[in-house]
């Protein structure tokens, strides 16, 4: 954390006295031996992310949006590191799987709205994205030590599932997913993966 912050920092005095983006990247890797994409520097000079705000988001409280965006990198989401960037990234044909996704990680990374859902031509896709370094950890992880937040409670279950087969095409992402379902497919978690744990919570 200290060291982006030094980073940051050194990338906004380097602009102040003019220097190019190629000019910051090799003064960066002289001085620190980390090469930065220019990319980056782009987004840190417009604030995108702030490189500590980026951290401090993530609150790992159960809820039903953290069970979807955990089914969600369980499946079809992806987990990239690119520089100092963690990101969560979903790219899928279903413009409400997205959306919902959109929401939910707005949800957990304490933002006011959803993330933007953009149509990429080139692959004929719906995408989502989002950047935390703490959401990054916590989900890059042993699924069985998320078992934790998937059966805090039967909200959570059913979010987690949604999510979960959404992505492996075997039910629609959609709200009309009707409870019989949700029902079938929760039976189908506890046979998979075992008895849920008799200490049961609720969600707000």
């Amino acid at each position: 954390m200290e060291s982006r912050t030094v980073l940051y920092h050194a990338i906004r005095t380097m602009r102040q006295l003019g220097l190019s983006y190629a000019q910051m990247q090799r003064k960066l890797l002289e001085d620190t031996g980390i090469h930065l994409s220019k990319a980056s520097i782009s987004y840190w000079l417009r604030g995108i992310p702030d490189p500590s705000g980026s951290l401090n988001r993530f609150r790992p409280d159960p809820s039903p949006e953290l069970s979807y965006v955990i089914g969600v990198a369980l499946s079809d989401g992806n987990i990239n590191v690119h520089d100092y960037h963690r990101e969560i990234l979903l790219s899928v044909t279903d413009r409400d799987f997205a959306s919902e996704f959109s929401r939910c990680l707005g949800r957990v990374l304490g933002r006011g709205e959803p993330y933007k859902v953009r149509w990429s031509e080139k692959r004929g896709r719906w995408i989502v994205q989002g950047s935390s370094i703490l959401l990054h950890k916590f989900l890059n992880c042993n699924w069985f030590d998320l078992r934790k937040w998937i059966e805090h409670c039967g909200k959570c279950e059913s979010a987690f599932l949604r999510a979960f087969y959404a992505a492996k095409g075997q039910y629609a992402a959609r709200a009309s997913v009707s409870m019989i379902r949700i029902e079938k497919c929760c039976c189908i978690f506890k046979i998979c993966f075992g008895t849920l744990t008799s200490n049961r919570h609720s969600c707000t």
